[in-house]
């Protein structure tokens, strides 16, 4: 723990390949790291000592003065033997090697340079990260691979073979207020392993959630082992790449790791006590479901609609999804019947508001009904995103009136919940909402299809800790 808490917290950096060619993806990264708040000592590298965003630059590392923690290399791949020499000499503690040209090449050349870089640094104390990767994000001690993620940190974590998947996880999860306590991007594993990684995240005292993109392994009962300590801990959710031929090929190409076999791969995952998902979106609905959504007890879904079609359709989806929709008890019913008694609307499960849903005093007692009724374990409402414009439009801050009651009702509830805020033409619109709603801590989903899959992952999780 204490030697890799060192990679995320260094006192002085150096990016190499960093110019007064700002479009140089060196000088990105030291961008990245001055734009994220890095309080440390930050310097240049390149061949004619150039300085870079007002930080000193030196031909060589060995030329920085006093000690180095953290290097970034950003040049082509030719040149990592020698650069790798001089950071051990050096004396630093860790690299993220950008530059790619190595296994995953499919080159024998590729391949031979790669094992020169683990053989020197087994020889040494440093860390190699990758190659063919980003490295780090910790916004906390202000790293960063890229100048536009978020310099507010969170409790989920990521652990990603792909530098690209990593930053869109981190986007998409932006978007849904799911905030970051680390991101790894780790490429080809010449040296430090994801077992590893993941080992110290499990530890990890700042993170509750953890996202792992993987393609391949080099020791898959190690991996094994691994994902079992640490689902056991803490969730762990994910995203298989190359369990199709043809991902399986690209696979070979990105990161040069072998993907194995789907049937292998899912039986370990569900072993191990991790969840399994298929999609970027199916990753970040279920960190969204595991860190807002209460476990609940089972499938029994309490729906809450504005429409008699829509209601219907949700109904046949949820029973698609695995879960029930039973009948109201009696007695819910018949309280039901005294507050939604206008035309259009139906007090059976699914319920349909129809007009009663801009009459914003009737959310707290409807909600709270269906909390009472024994028979359900969740409940979900879903609000149409022009029923909400347009009414904004006839009365200003109608919709942040209706907003505000749903989810004043929905925060009373001892049942879990969720609010399904479907997309739109107006989906500019249908985002303010979101974050409205986010930010009152009300789990937000796109479908009812995406929520309850997500639940799903949920529900088995919890589950299967308490069997444990």
């Amino acid at each position: 723990m204490s030697d890799l808490d060192k990679i995320f917290n260094p006192c002085s950096l150096a990016v190499i390949g960093a110019s007064g060619n700002r479009m140089k993806f060196g000088s990105r990264f030291l961008n990245a790291f001055l734009k994220m708040g890095f309080k440390g000592k930050l310097y240049a590298v390149n061949p004619v000592a150039e300085s870079c965003l007002n930080c000193s630059g030196y031909r060589k590392i060995t030329d920085i003065p006093g000690p180095l923690d953290h290097v970034i290399v950003c040049i082509p791949a030719k040149y990592l033997p020698m650069i790798i020499e001089q950071c051990v000499q050096k004396g630093v503690n860790s690299v993220a090697i950008y530059a790619s040209g190595f296994s995953e090449s499919g080159t024998s050349k590729g391949l031979q340079l790669e094992k020169q870089l683990a053989t020197i640094a087994r020889k040494s104390h440093l860390r190699i990260i990758g190659p063919n990767c980003l490295g780090i994000y910790c916004p906390s001690t202000g790293l960063s691979f890229r100048d536009d993620l978020p310099q507010k940190a969170g409790t989920v974590a990521i652990l990603s073979q792909s530098g690209g998947i990593a930053i869109t996880s981190i986007l998409s999860a932006t978007e849904r207020n799911i905030y970051f306590s680390k991101a790894i991007s780790y490429g080809n594993e010449s040296d430090l392993q994801a077992t590893e990684l993941l080992a110290y995240l499990a530890q990890d005292n700042q993170t509750s959630i953890i996202m792992f993109y993987l393609e391949g392994t080099k020791n898959g009962h190690k991996l094994f082992h691994t994902l079992k300590m640490a689902s056991a801990k803490k969730p762990v959710i994910i995203l298989k790449g190359g369990i199709s031929e043809a991902g399986n090929r690209a696979v070979i190409s990105h990161t040069g790791a072998l993907a194995g076999t789907p049937a292998t791969w899912s039986a370990a995952i569900d072993q191990s006590g991790a969840i399994q998902v298929f999609s970027l979106e199916e990753l970040v609905d279920t960190t969204l479901a595991l860190m807002t959504v209460k476990p609940p007890r089972g499938r029994n879904l309490g729906l809450i609609s504005i429409s008699g079609g829509s209601a219907v359709n949700l109904a046949d989806l949820s029973i698609r999804m695995g879960f029930s929709m039973p009948p109201f008890q009696e007695h819910i019913k018949k309280e039901l019947s005294k507050l939604l008694n206008d035309p259009g609307t139906g007090i059976q499960n699914p319920v349909d508001m129809a007009a009663a849903f801009f009459y914003t005093d009737n959310f707290k007692n409807v909600f709270q009904l269906l909390d009472q009724d024994d028979g359900l374990d969740i409940i979900i409402m879903h609000v149409s995103v022009e029923h909400l414009i347009r009414f904004k439009e006839i009365i200003p801050n109608k919709d942040t009136l209706i907003l505000q009651a749903i989810s004043d009702a929905l925060l009373t509830l001892h049942k879990p919940f969720a609010l399904i805020l479907p997309y739109t033409l107006l989906d500019d619109q249908r985002k303010i909402f979101q974050k409205q709603l986010l930010d009152k801590q009300i789990p937000v989903f796109p479908t009812i299809e995406r929520a309850l899959q997500a639940i799903k992952h949920s529900l088995k999780y919890h589950k299967t800790r308490i069997k444990k």
